[in-house]
């Protein structure tokens, strides 16, 4: 049968391994065959000659023309209906995250006169438009134009997403907030009568970082358009109903005020809102009386009680730790001090003198809604149980201290715990407080400060806060971070000097992370960003430079007018902003960069320890004389020196040997009060009669690290004068502190006399 077949040519595959049966179970055969090229079957030839159609189809056979079909309405599917639209193309581009296309046809069809239905996906082409320069008013109107095209309220809908990462990308997602920007935002979404689902993300960064006058109209003008959508869309309410919910936003801006330090402010927010008919409570006659000035117009006593619920989830300023969690290491500070200053002489100016005995006291608002842990419920076990417990107090309102955090970091460090580490930080971040987020911060940039990488730290304050009341140099540091960021949480390779570090660090604590929201920094934190800048810092030149940046930027908060020196070098403009800034200015910034509005920093922000590092530094390069003028420069802004600013002062005239000066400054600090021991400060030793400020007496430390300034530079004599005045004045009691002795000690060898300080005499052996 084979041979009689018409193929002629018949291939065979023999296996060489294996049946094709078992490679194969579906092929049972063991060859196949291929028809010949050359030879045409009968079928083939009969359908060669079989003729091509010459004419079209007949459809009349298929169906039939009657009246059914035609009073039938065509379907018509809704992806076809929009095919139809030249809408469809456009939303094709934004499916496709074909952003620059989509943004052309946009306005082709702007141009034409093409009319564009509003849909959901337009907020992914408005999230893309912040990519590009920040803090540029052609930024801000791309956005717009496409946040414009985002469905109102009246859009009838059970699936309007989630508007979260839109906030996130408008308000985090730079360095500085882009506050024109978050104000356009806010408005445009209480046009749409979206204002609900933007209003704490927006309302508290706007009120914290514009001057008073400017947030005081961004509230009216955001009131106003919520008022007018509510008459015009779908959703109509009463006006009680308005005014209960205007008396809950008013109440958060009122509360962020009062949080920034500028309880004035808040007031005026509260006269605002009653003029407007809303009714916030009958809390305003203790914040009238915090001002001291009376209420333009008084609460009305019928009032119901309508404030909101306490604000531990709103975006404001991190909680206050110790103050022992950034204060400079324990180590002798004379260590680092190796010649004395080349400008000073002891005998040129009589420095205490310019010290004000008082100066007017500023109370500022505390942002702190709760109090630290006590230190006695601290664990004192092992890591697992150290780990339970701090797993626990960060879910809490009551988070544990900074330094509890920083050395059960340092522990899993050395350790290699990466997982235990990653997974207490997830608590933090997932907690209901913000402050627990906050305090996680502080401790990790405390430890990455003790390890010496500022740039690591720069890194992780900039990951949690924005760039707020920090230095100019670090700003600058942060942008160059956020635009060479490969992924969300740690910058690149090319902007870091360690690079065995970063794998360390990485290693350990793996840093890529996203925080849902950036806080407001503390006064806490900053300080350690101005700590690690002046470290950074090698001449006297880019220390003063560093120092006016600093007093810049309190004038600016704390709106004070700037003191004409002409010694001193002008502060510098690029980047701080000006005051003068208006609503206008918000409305439609500038395109010039140094005109660009920028955050203003809170009043409550800074405290003595911005200026305490100053002090030490200026009286190891510069002598007492320019110490001294940071204390009165503290004094002029509102800031009171603290016992660390004296101490610091101290040693800086105990170390250029102006003993006159150094003991005028030690009386005057020993008749504010008693001497307080073991660090703390009683109420009474920082009052004056006048509630006035006062000069803080000194401690322990005080005299420790005046006589250990005094035994380096082998000042024996004028050690032992400090001494006797510890043992008259403080009343020290040998044996009661392990450094004092030994210092004592010391200094007994070169002056025996120093060994009857402290003695009682023996009355019966006198009498004899």
């Amino acid at each position: 049968m084979l041979l009689n077949t018409p193929w002629a040519s018949i291939t065979r595959l023999a296996s060489t391994s294996k049946p094709a049966s078992v490679l194969y179970p579906w092929f049972h055969k063991s060859h196949f065959s291929t028809p010949s090229q050359g030879e045409e079957t009968p079928s083939m030839i009969a359908l060669k000659e079989q003729p091509y159609p010459t004419t079209g189809l007949d459809s009349s056979i298929f169906e039939e023309d009657s009246a059914d079909y035609g009073d039938r309405p065509q379907a018509v599917f809704p992806d076809f209906a929009s095919a139809r639209s030249p809408c469809h193309v456009l939303l094709t581009l934004v499916q496709n995250r074909q952003f620059e296309d989509a943004r052309r046809v946009r306005d082709e069809f702007i141009e034409m006169g093409v009319p564009i239905q509003k849909e959901f996906i337009y907020r992914k082409a408005a999230a893309a438009a912040l990519r590009s320069q920040p803090h540029s008013p052609e930024r801000v109107t791309e956005f717009l134009k496409w946040w414009s095209l985002y469905p109102d309220a009246s859009y009838k809908t059970h699936a309007a997403p989630n508007l979260a990462a839109l906030i996130y990308a408008v308000t985090s997602n730079t360095p500085v907030p882009d506050l024109p920007l978050i104000m356009h935002f806010a408005v445009s979404a209480a046009e749409k009568g979206l204002i609900s689902r933007v209003e704490l993300g927006t309302i508290p960064l706007v009120i914290r970082y514009t001057p008073p006058s400017v947030s005081l109209d961004f509230m009216y003008e955001l009131a106003q358009t919520d008022r007018r959508a509510a008459k015009v869309l779908t959703r109509k309410e009463k006006a009680d109903v308005w005014s209960r919910r205007w008396a809950s936003r008013y109440g958060l801006a009122i509360r962020a005020q009062c949080a920034a330090g500028r309880p004035e402010a808040g007031l005026e927010l509260y006269e605002s809102a009653r003029k407007q008919g809303i009714q916030i409570g009958t809390r305003a006659q203790e914040l009238s009386k915090v001002v001291g000035r009376p209420l333009a117009t008084d609460p009305d006593p019928q009032t119901p009680d309508l404030r909101p619920p306490k604000p531990s989830q709103d975006i404001q300023s991190s909680p206050k730790d110790d103050s022992q969690d950034i204060q400079s290491s324990p180590e002798d500070d004379s260590q680092d001090i190796q010649s004395s200053p080349e400008d000073y002489s002891p005998e040129s100016v009589d420095h205490i003198e310019r010290i004000p005995d008082f100066s007017e006291d500023i109370e500022e608002a505390s942002s702190t809604l709760y109090h630290s842990m006590p230190r006695a419920l601290l664990p004192t076990g092992d890591l697992v149980e150290t780990l339970r417990f701090l797993k626990s107090s960060l879910r809490s309102r009551y988070p544990p201290p900074a330094s509890v955090l920083e050395n059960f970091i340092g522990q899993c460090v050395a350790l290699g715990r990466s997982s235990t580490l990653a997974a207490l930080r997830k608590v933090a971040h997932k907690s209901l407080f913000n402050h627990s987020m906050s305090i996680w911060a502080l401790a990790e940039m405390n430890h990455l400060s003790k390890r010496s990488e500022p740039r690591e730290m720069y890194a992780t304050f900039c990951r949690y806060f924005f760039s707020v009341g920090v230095p100019s140099q670090t700003i600058k540091f942060q942008d160059k971070w956020v635009k060479d960021l490969k992924h969300r949480g740690f910058p690149s390779r090319a902007i870091q000097k360690s690079m065995q570090d970063e794998r360390r660090l990485r290693k350990v604590l793996p840093a890529n992370y996203r925080v849902m929201h950036k806080l407001p920094p503390s006064s806490h934190h900053t300080a350690l960003v101005w700590r690690e800048a002046l470290k950074e810092t090698k001449t006297r030149d880019g220390l003063e430079a560093l120092y006016q940046d600093l007093v810049s930027q309190v004038r600016l908060s704390r709106n004070i007018p700037p003191r004409p020196d002409p010694n001193s070098p002008p502060p510098p403009t690029d980047s701080i902003p000006k005051t003068t800034y208006t609503i206008e200015d918000y409305s439609t910034p500038s395109s010039s960069p140094s005109e660009y509005p920028k955050p203003i920093p809170v009043p409550i922000q800074w405290d003595a320890f911005h200026f305490d590092i100053f002090i030490r530094e200026f009286g190891k390069k510069g002598g007492p004389t320019r110490s001294v003028a940071v204390i009165e420069d503290m004094y002029e802004l509102g800031i009171t020196p603290s016992l660390k600013s004296m101490t610091n002062l101290a040693s800086a005239l105990a170390w250029a040997g102006d003993m006159p000066q150094l003991e005028k400054l030690l009386t005057r600090m020993e008749k504010s009060s008693h001497l307080v021991r073991d660090n703390k400060l009683p109420k009474p030793a920082l009052r004056g009669k006048n509630g006035k400020s006062r000069i803080p007496p000194p401690n322990i430390v005080t005299y420790n690290t005046i006589m250990r300034f005094l035994a380096n530079k082998r000042k024996w004599e004028d050690a032992a004068t400090i001494a006797k005045r510890l043992f008259e004045i403080g009343r020290y009691v040998r044996g009661e502190n392990e450094v004092t002795d030994k210092l004592l000690a010391e200094i007994e060898v070169e002056v025996p006399s120093v060994a009857s300080f402290g003695v009682t005499p023996n009355t019966h052996t006198h009498q004899e």
